[in-house]
């Protein structure tokens, strides 16, 4: 009774707790705190980053993996059966390089100013996140007076950075700075659609029965490619007569 009360109120960022969780094994408090960063819904008024962007983050990563293993391969980032246009996935990683970065300096100031590593650590998440209790002095115990007037200063802007959703502004506006860069990455990725494409309209030209009859009509034929799978032609490929050479 006490663990799920505890660790659903953590992990939506409810804030309250029913007993000291700092008396628990190490690894259930920290997993507490990894949940309030990620276990909130899109749309509801929980902080942390959200379930829906490490859902993108994840597939990102699985993408980026099978991609070392086949460099060739069209595999974009789908939700619910929807591919995520790339845009959006860039900006996801950006917002993530930006929550995570605001934690670690936030902790640093923390423990440049005298708290320990967990105080400092678990307020920053706890204070970026607005779930209320940390770890340490600043347990479900305890208050946040206990820490001296930078301390405080420090948590109190991490709580207006995540709640007012500050972090979402500093990540559009790095992404429109950024915006050149990502055109250039769109155009790359938009060469390689079409080299998969061409391919795939080649492969199917070649297995065609009637390629060794007639090929150049066969290979004249305009071949409709559809490659994120939603049943549209998103490139039409033609392709020149074949030669004997």
């Amino acid at each position: 009774r006490y663990a799920a009360f505890n660790v659903v109120s953590i992990a939506t960022t409810t804030g309250y707790s029913s007993t000291d969780f700092n008396l628990w094994p190490i690894f259930a408090p920290l997993w507490m705190l990894f949940l309030c960063s990620f276990a909130s819904c899109s749309g509801s008024t929980g902080s942390g980053m959200k379930m829906i962007r490490a859902q993108i983050l994840f597939k990102q990563v699985l993408r980026e993996l099978l991609r070392i293993m086949h460099p060739r391969v069209y595999n974009p980032v789908k939700l619910a059966g929807h591919p995520i246009e790339n845009n959006v996935v860039f900006a996801v990683l950006a917002y993530a390089f930006v929550y995570v970065f605001c934690i670690i300096v936030f902790t640093l100031l923390l423990a440049l100013s005298g708290a320990d590593v967990v105080t400092a650590f678990s307020a920053a998440v706890a204070s970026i996140n607005n779930t209320g209790p940390g770890l340490a002095r600043v347990g479900p115990t305890s208050t946040y007076a206990v820490l001296n007037d930078f301390q405080i200063w420090v948590c109190s802007f991490a709580m207006l950075l995540g709640s007012m959703k500050m972090i979402t502004l500093l990540v559009v506006s790095a992404f429109r700075v950024s915006n050149t860069n990502l055109k250039i990455v769109s155009s790359m990725q938009g060469r390689q659609e079409a080299v998969a494409s061409a391919t795939a309209a080649i492969e199917q030209v070649i297995s065609s029965g009637f390629f060794t009859e007639n090929p150049s009509i066969v290979a004249a034929t305009p071949i409709d490619v559809d490659i994120n799978g939603d049943t549209n032609a998103d490139f039409t490929v033609t392709m020149a007569a074949p030669r004997c050479l």
